[in-house]
Protein backbone atom coordinates (compact mmCIF):
# COMPACT_ATOMS: atom_id res chain seq x y z
CA UNK A 1 0.00 0.00 0.00
CA UNK A 2 1.90 2.84 -1.36
CA UNK A 3 1.21 6.06 0.60
CA UNK A 4 1.02 9.30 -2.54
CA UNK A 5 -0.70 12.07 -0.27
CA UNK A 6 -0.68 12.84 3.38
CA UNK A 7 -2.57 16.10 4.41
CA UNK A 8 -3.47 17.64 7.43
CA UNK A 9 -7.51 18.12 8.05
CA UNK A 10 -9.37 19.30 10.51
CA UNK A 11 -10.40 15.55 11.85
CA UNK A 12 -6.55 14.82 11.80
CA UNK A 13 -4.81 13.46 8.71
CA UNK A 14 -5.84 12.01 5.07
CA UNK A 15 -3.89 9.52 3.75
CA UNK A 16 -4.52 8.99 0.17
CA UNK A 17 -2.76 5.32 -1.03
CA UNK A 18 -2.78 3.41 -4.13
CA UNK A 19 -5.77 1.69 -2.34
CA UNK A 20 -7.36 3.42 -0.03
CA UNK A 21 -8.96 7.00 1.62
CA UNK A 22 -8.08 7.12 4.72
CA UNK A 23 -8.85 9.59 7.44
CA UNK A 24 -6.98 9.08 10.79
CA UNK A 25 -9.17 11.12 13.54
CA UNK A 26 -6.83 12.36 16.27
CA UNK A 27 -6.72 14.72 18.87
CA UNK A 28 -4.12 15.48 21.43
CA UNK A 29 -1.17 13.77 19.70
CA UNK A 30 -2.35 10.72 19.17
CA UNK A 31 -4.63 8.55 16.63
CA UNK A 32 -8.08 7.13 18.14
CA UNK A 33 -9.81 5.51 15.16
CA UNK A 34 -9.62 5.96 11.23
CA UNK A 35 -12.18 5.90 8.75
CA UNK A 36 -11.05 4.06 5.53
CA UNK A 37 -12.89 3.85 1.86
CA UNK A 38 -11.57 1.50 -0.30
CA UNK A 39 -10.31 3.32 -3.55
CA UNK A 40 -12.36 0.15 -5.75
CA UNK A 41 -15.51 1.63 -4.00
CA UNK A 42 -15.19 5.51 -4.79
CA UNK A 43 -17.27 6.94 -6.25
CA UNK A 44 -17.66 10.54 -6.50
CA UNK A 45 -15.64 13.49 -4.63
CA UNK A 46 -17.52 17.03 -3.79
CA UNK A 47 -14.86 19.94 -2.89
CA UNK A 48 -16.34 22.84 -1.28
CA UNK A 49 -15.08 26.52 -0.60
CA UNK A 50 -16.70 27.40 3.00
CA UNK A 51 -16.92 31.34 2.83
CA UNK A 52 -14.85 33.31 4.88
CA UNK A 53 -12.16 30.55 4.81
CA UNK A 54 -8.97 29.75 3.13
CA UNK A 55 -9.27 26.19 3.25
CA UNK A 56 -11.72 23.41 1.20
CA UNK A 57 -13.83 20.85 2.56
CA UNK A 58 -13.82 17.45 0.55
CA UNK A 59 -16.72 15.13 1.28
CA UNK A 60 -15.95 11.38 -0.81
CA UNK A 61 -18.54 9.02 -1.37
CA UNK A 62 -18.33 5.44 -2.06
CA UNK A 63 -20.77 2.95 -3.03
CA UNK A 64 -23.59 1.68 -0.47
CA UNK A 65 -24.44 5.62 0.58
CA UNK A 66 -20.68 5.23 2.38
CA UNK A 67 -19.48 9.21 3.10
CA UNK A 68 -16.06 10.24 4.31
CA UNK A 69 -15.50 13.82 5.53
CA UNK A 70 -12.02 15.94 5.36
CA UNK A 71 -12.42 19.40 5.95
CA UNK A 72 -10.33 22.54 6.14
CA UNK A 73 -7.76 20.52 3.88
CA UNK A 74 -5.20 23.80 2.47
CA UNK A 75 -5.85 24.31 -1.27
CA UNK A 76 -2.89 23.20 -2.83
CA UNK A 77 -3.38 19.40 -1.07
CA UNK A 78 -6.81 19.78 -2.10
CA UNK A 79 -6.00 20.52 -5.62
CA UNK A 80 -3.40 17.07 -5.87
CA UNK A 81 -6.45 15.22 -4.36
CA UNK A 82 -8.89 15.92 -7.13
CA UNK A 83 -6.08 15.15 -9.36
CA UNK A 84 -5.07 12.27 -8.62
CA UNK A 85 -8.82 11.21 -7.50
CA UNK A 86 -11.04 12.02 -10.82
CA UNK A 87 -8.03 12.78 -12.91
CA UNK A 88 -9.16 16.33 -13.32
CA UNK A 89 -7.39 19.72 -11.89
Amino acid sequence: MAELLKAKCKQGTLVITDTAIIVELSGFGQTFKSETLMRSAFVDLDAKKPALLATINLTFHGQGGKVIHADWIKPEDAKQVVALLTGRE
